[in-house]
């Protein structure tokens, strides 16, 4: 099962759902008669492929709440609490918890990875784009098996190298006043301050320079931000001394950041 034929599930079901995503339904409520239907649901999104559930941590929260908040009105259902109804969630504005679903399957990939991700025919260089190839296959791997370090720091690795090519690619003069910028700024540390020399650079200042040339969209540098500070959590000591851990979220949201850089640099 994949997400398109999942959110077409849930439209079919309850077909008020698009209407209440566009703002026209507001404090929908879900009543013990429909008990079936939502429990179809609920079925339907357990058979989704857990690499498909791409999302940025505030959309997978909500995306879990929903899924919490449904399970939880079926089990009162099953327990003959029939005054209950599945209605909004606070914190999450109007929406259903069905209809929350939905908006978070149409954040998601429909194919994990995805053609334009998995082929990246915009890098001309064919061992660089080989290269990273093998990578995503490792990511994809190593959140089937829900090994959150390992896809945090290759989905980091894969944004790096990206960002790296494009920034190679770019008109150097202009690179370099960014650079030269975002460090006088104080944005980059002046006591490392690489030039033209990229591969000396870090994910921090990959990052600064594209958003300075606006290379990337505002959403995709803020993935990138939360991705390089996860990376950073690989650190001895680090993660203990913030008291962060690697998690299913951290994980979800590197591999949106890497998805979101892709989207962004394809012509």
């Amino acid at each position: 099962m994949s997400t398109k034929p999942a959110a077409g599930q849930i439209d079919k079901i309850f077909p008020w759902v698009p209407a209440q995503l566009d703002g026209a339904k507001k404090n929908v409520s879900i009543s013990k008669q429909r008990s079936g239907e939502v429990a179809a649901i609920i079925n339907v999104i357990g058979k989704i492929p857990g690499e498909l559930i791409v999302l940025n941590s505030d959309d997978y929260a909500a995306f879990l709440t929903s899924i919490a908040a449904i399970e939880d009105i079926l089990r009162q259902w099953q327990s003959g609490n029939d005054d209950y109804i599945l209605q909004y969630l606070a914190g999450f504005g109007d929406l259903n918890p069905v209809a929350l679903l939905r908006r978070s399957l149409s954040k998601c990939p429909d194919e994990y990875p995805s053609k334009e991700v998995a082929e990246l025919t915009f890098i001309g260089d064919q061992a660089l784009r080989a290269v990273l190839r093998l990578d995503i296959s490792a990511i994809e791997r190593a959140l089937s098996n829900n090994e959150w370090k390992a896809t945090i720091v290759l989905a980091g690795s894969v944004v790096e190298a990206l960002l790296l090519w494009k920034l190679g690619s770019s008109e150097p003069t202009s690179m370099l006043a960014a650079e030269k910028e975002l460090a006088t700024n104080g944005v980059l540390d002046k006591k490392k301050h690489p030039g033209l020399n990229l591969d000396e650079w870090s994910l921090h200042a990959y990052v600064a320079v594209t958003e300075k040339l606006g290379m990337l969209k505002p959403d995709t540098i803020a993935l990138a931000k939360l991705t390089k500070d996860f990376r950073n959590l690989i650190h001895p000591g680090r993660a203990q001394r913030l008291g962060e851990s690697f998690d299913r979220g951290k994980a979800l949201t590197a591999v949106a950041a890497m998805v979101s850089v892709v989207k962004d640099l394809t012509p």
